[in-house]
């Protein structure tokens, strides 16, 4: 028998007692089973030589020597690796017609044994979701994907620290595989990414897939694919979308659901590349108390306690109360989670958030409703007391038009978002909601508070992130809002609002084409380039007291201790989104001119003229002024004009395009659509501009034309719009 005096040596056992098909040197002493999978068992066993407790992996031998060889190799990395969130593994000991694989032994059980019918708290699943991310991390910078991130192979130690087991390097090797392709690893149906599924190798971004299942299950309870069988759920995975978390689970942060949500992609380029990117925007985004807030959160969690064993007064009337939307119904519990009161209401949101002093007396709950006919469905804010007390009700489709700016805009909005900011000392705390048109692209974002509800902002395209920052160090906070704006080329746009210049009628405004109305309302709004990114967020400044980071995929975009955005002042962009509008009216005026206005308004504009997103979005609508006075041929011009200057924009084209149509050019209008779907390339989803260029050939019969647009259709795979144009044509 050879002796082991060195832990972390590979060694070999040629003698000794074979125990239960297997042997083991002497320094290990198997003591009972642990668990028994398809083709392994893990045992628990005492080391003589360091005096305490190691898990054995005991695997089949693979049948050729290059696969031992790899799994020896794969040892040796893996024990290589020291990360509190990793089972540290110890020794490859090969034991004649078995291989085991000696690792730490963790007492505190696997995660999938805590799970029971509900979710776990989110502070929980918080911590555990860094702790995984920190493991997987550590992995990927080493090269290893670990292939079979599920509940059961997350283990905990006694004080409870979670910790990855089964990284890629304790199944045997199959025999085509590389290094870290096992048998056993390949992934479990139910936790498998769809590239998994599909048979192609596993990436660092496959085990972010997995992971987002597993905080899903933590989060709701259950998987987010759930079928008959193995198959089934297979299949899911590469076609089927995950269920929204906070319509089951209503009191998980916005943050935390799109965290999840973008891990669960289906492609895995709109994932985070790997675990250490995804770490670095979960802690951006998580938040984190101060000592100060802990403590004195602390101490009221002991005062409310002590005061409820005395039974001096009623605890449930003093304590937090956290309202959530569930299977329908407004849910509110006590900071002990018991339910104080619940309500079904038709139509309810998945929204429901406490604010207190917000113009009636105690704290307020609000949730969103959408009530009324498909296609035709208002959205109210309706407000309870704490006691349940039907309080408000703020229709929001009446306190704004969008009728004049988007012709096309129904009354079916939704709520996307609903959450309390602090706005400062002036407004305190208050909710801000967002909601956007269902049939159609507009966003509007208000608040609700002790002055009341207002409309702040109606966006021509979606809001994607709401937050709170004071620039001007006077206490009192702006919200910045980030998104799209379609009407000016589908750019990402940041704007900085000021609460309290909203009236409780704010103007229907449309920005930037209505900018001017806006008031003292609307500090500043900027335009960031083509939108071409799945994830437009904001982070919070690096420190306390800096200015939030606008983040655009990879792109990161700073703001100014004022306002400024690349390095533009909000006062800037203002003032020229106002010249814009005012040289618009202009042209509409002075036939003839046209050139010269815009001209005039280059040179005025200089500095934000030569930015070319800037310069994309005035001429949209200067060419729309121009239109909608029956010169589109000018407009036209105008666009020509800026792309000969050799700005490239997909959307320039299509508007290009669509001008030569309104114009009565069809074959400019036909060059410059087709030029915009070549730079969009296939699988981007050129939708609009193919759409334009079918109904022009049904309003002008053009068999020929309609031959060329469904082929491009065909190319694109958009069966369902080549049949809809049919019909038209």
């Amino acid at each position: 028998m050879v002796e082991h005096r060195h832990r972390t040596r590979t060694v070999t056992s040629s003698e000794g007692e074979p125990q239960h098909g297997f042997a083991l040197p002497e320094r290990w002493r198997l003591q009972r089973v642990l668990g028994v999978g398809g083709q392994a068992e893990v045992w628990l066993a005492f080391d003589t030589e360091l005096q305490e407790h190691v898990a054995v992996k005991v695997l089949a031998r693979p049948d050729r020597p290059t696969a031992v060889q790899r799994l020896k190799r794969e040892v040796r990395v893996g024990r290589k690796l020291r990360h509190e969130n990793l089972v540290q593994i110890y020794e490859l000991v090969d034991a004649g017609p078995s291989m085991a694989v000696v690792m730490e032994y963790l007492e505190g059980g696997n995660l999938s044994q805590r799970l029971g019918d509900g979710g776990l708290e989110i502070a929980e699943v918080e911590s555990i979701a860094e702790a995984l991310l920190e493991a997987l991390a550590c992995l990927h910078r080493e090269g290893i994907v670990h292939r079979d991130v599920k509940p059961s192979n997350v283990l905990f130690d006694g004080a409870g620290v979670p910790k990855l087991a089964d990284f890629g390097t304790l199944s045997p090797m199959d025999e085509g595989g590389d290094l870290t392709a096992t048998n056993l690893t390949v992934g479990t149906p139910a936790y498998m990414s769809p590239e998994q599924v599909r048979g192609e190798e596993p990436a660092p971004s496959s085990d972010l897939y997995s992971l987002g299942v597993t905080l899903f299950h933590l989060l709701v309870g259950k998987r987010p694919f759930e079928g008959g069988s193995e198959f089934d759920v297979a299949r899911m995975q590469v076609t089927d979308q995950a269920p929204p978390i906070r319509s089951d689970r209503g009191d998980c942060p916005r943050w935390l659901a799109r965290f999840v949500h973008r891990l669960l992609e289906k492609e895995p380029k709109n994932r985070w590349k790997d675990a250490g990117e995804a770490l670095v925007a979960f802690r951006a985004r998580r938040w984190r108390p101060s000592r100060r807030a802990f403590v004195r959160a602390t101490a009221m969690v002991v005062v409310v306690a002590v005061v409820g064993a005395l039974g001096l007064f009623g605890a449930d009337r003093w304590a937090e109360i956290r309202p959530s939307v569930e299977n329908g119904e407004l849910i509110v519990r006590n900071a002990f989670r018991r339910t104080l009161w619940r309500r079904a209401i038709d139509g309810i949101q998945p929204y429901g958030v406490a604010l207190d002093g917000a113009g009636n007396r105690g704290t307020n709950i609000l949730t969103g409703v959408r009530y009324g006919q498909p296609g035709r469905q208002h959205l109210d804010l309706r407000i309870f007391g704490r006691d349940g007390s039907a309080l408000n009700r703020f229709e929001v489709t009446t306190d704004f038009n969008g009728q004049p700016q988007f012709p096309g805009m129904s009354e079916d909005l939704q709520l996307i978002s609903l959450e309390v900011m602090d706005l400062g000392t002036e407004l305190g705390r208050n909710a801000v909601w967002v909601a956007t048109d269902r049939a159609w692209y507009p966003g509007v974002i208000g608040l609700y508070g002790a002055q009341g509800p207002s409309v702040l902002l109606v966006n021509s395209g979606h809001i994607r992130t709401v937050s709170a920052f004071d620039f001007e160090g006077d206490g009192r906070k702006e919200l910045v809002v980030v998104g799209v704006n379609n009407e000016l080329g589908f750019q990402a746009f940041v704007a900085v609002i000021d609460p309290a210049g909203a009236s409780s009628r704010s103007p229907e405004i449309s920005s930037p084409e209505q900018i001017s109305s806006v008031g003292s309302c609307l500090l500043g709004y900027a335009l960031l380039g083509e939108e071409n990114e799945p994830d437009i967020f904001i982070d919070p400044g690096p420190g306390k007291s800096d200015p939030p980071v606008i983040r655009l995929g990879r792109r990161e975009v700073n703001l100014g201790q004022d306002g400024a955005i690349e390095g533009l002042s909000l006062e800037g962009t203002r003032a020229f989104w106002e010249d814009v509008v005012q040289s618009a009216v202009r042209i509409q005026q002075q036939e003839g001119r046209e050139t010269l206005v815009v001209e005039q308004l280059a040179s005025r504009q200089e500095a934000v003229w030569s930015r070319p997103q800037y310069r994309v979005g005035a001429a949209f609508i200067v060419a729309k002024a121009l239109a909608e006075a029956d010169r589109p041929e000018v407009g036209a011009r105008v666009l020509e004009d800026v792309r000969a200057s050799g700005i490239r924009m997909r959307r320039l084209d299509r508007r290009v395009g669509e001008m030569w149509f309104l114009a009565g050019d069809r074959s400019q209008g036909r060059t410059a659509l087709l030029e915009a779907i070549d730079l969009i390339g296939k699988g981007f989803g050129p939708v609009d501009e193919i759409l334009d260029l079918g109904l022009d050939d049904a309003l002008n019969q053009d068999e020929t034309g309609w031959r060329e647009t469904s082929k491009i259709l065909g190319s694109f795979h958009f069966d369902h719009y080549r049949h809809q144009l049919a019909v038209v044509f």
